[in-house]
């Protein structure tokens, strides 16, 4: 496998308990009320849709559905988190950040929106901002791989190899098998100037993941026999 690392979106059946955490609207009532109930269910019907929409890759569609849904029902959190999913998926960082903000207002504690929202900053290249929320990921979910990938990739932009190199090896720990970790540490190996190392990890790149190009490249560079 390989680590994805744009876009994560949340199934339905994770939705209800991270809604749950959200703030109620300004004047409802305890119980929230007949309309209240539901327009929540609606809500939770279209995001549902825009979950579908987005497994499609049809992501327009998808936003449509999950605009409806953040409609609704403001106070949701998981439509707010797809539909910066979506968005990032069409490259429009600005309103994808928007959308994630909104999600970590509602729930400060949720890893997979800070996560998502420091890649967006990171394809905007403000890589300051990216590291901020990255950090504070990890501080909620230290073993996560996904989040550790992210800034792994974030300190390779900053070319800070040797920190790189950590991340990459903390991921290859919890997920040995991913063979892109094993490229990207590659990479910071040869950074580096430790050839034999970075040699080593796209060779096991490669066994992971026969015939994956960024290996091979790699190995090319190199001078070095897969």
């Amino acid at each position: 496998m390989s680590i994805v690392i744009l876009g994560v979106i949340l199934m339905p059946s994770m939705a209800r308990a991270l809604d749950a955490e959200a703030p109620r609207p300004s004047g409802s009532t305890e119980g929230g009320g007949a309309p209240l109930a539901d327009n929540k269910h609606r809500s939770r019907v279209h995001n549902d849709r825009g979950l579908d929409l987005y497994q499609q890759r049809k992501f327009d569609d998808a936003i449509s559905e999950l605009s409806i849904a953040i409609k609704l029902n403001p106070s949701a959190v998981l439509p707010y988190y797809n539909r910066g999913s979506a968005y990032m998926r069409k490259r429009a960082y600005e309103l994808a950040i928007a959308d994630y903000s909104e999600a970590i207002r509602l729930n400060p504690i949720f890893p997979w929106a800070l996560m998502n929202r420091g890649v967006a900053y990171s394809r905007l290249g403000q890589f300051d901002n990216a590291l901020a929320d990255l950090n504070k990921a990890a501080q909620l979910d230290p073993t996560n791989p996904q989040i550790l990938y992210n800034r792994g990739h974030v300190y390779q932009k900053r070319r800070d190899y040797k920190a790189a190199v950590v991340e990459f090896t903390r991921v290859i720990e919890l997920a040995p098998r991913d063979y892109g970790a094993w490229n990207r540490r590659g990479e910071a190996f040869e950074q580096l100037g430790e050839i034999e190392r970075a040699a080593s990890d796209y060779r096991r790149s490669l066994q992971l993941r026969a015939g994956n190009l960024q290996a091979q490249a790699g190995l090319k560079r190199l001078g070095r026999n897969p």
